[in-house]
């Protein structure tokens, strides 16, 4: 039987990171969705018209506010919200890989590291760990 590349103890850590960033995440989308549907509601009770005496640019102004805070909240913040997760999750990733190239040396007695490689982040790491699973020793 090969032995391990890497430590099992390092999956429950990266998978308990990941599910915290999803319920973050998760928890953004339901406030972002909560914000929007008051906008809606702010905005559905604004009267086509101006009132005999109301201000006619207020409303239109009123609008206009309605209309940039959906946009931001839906397009510019959510969208940058996901941006984040991704970059997020995939640092996760490549710290998790770091540290299964950096424990596989010892625990598999390799002379070839995983510095000795060309490259960096999550393409040397793969790369590493494919040669360490092949390798003899």
């Amino acid at each position: 039987m090969p032995a391990k590349l890497y430590n099992v103890s390092m999956l429950p850590i990266l998978a308990w990171q990941i599910e915290t960033l999803k319920q973050f995440a998760d928890h953004i989308e339901v406030k972002c969705d909560q914000d929007i549907e008051e906008i809606k509601d702010a905005f559905d009770e604004l009267p086509l018209e101006p009132a005999e005496g109301d201000d006619a640019d207020e409303l239109r102004r009123l609008a206009d506010q309605y209309g940039d805070d959906h946009f931001t909240i839906d397009a510019l913040f959510r969208q940058q919200l996901r941006r984040a997760m991704v970059v997020t999750i995939h640092s996760f990733l490549e710290q998790f890989l770091t540290e299964a190239c950096r424990q596989a040396p010892r625990e598999r007695s390799l002379k070839l590291k995983a510095d000795d490689l060309r490259g960096n982040g999550v393409v040397r790491s793969k790369n590493y760990l494919k040669s360490a699973k092949n390798s003899p020793n």
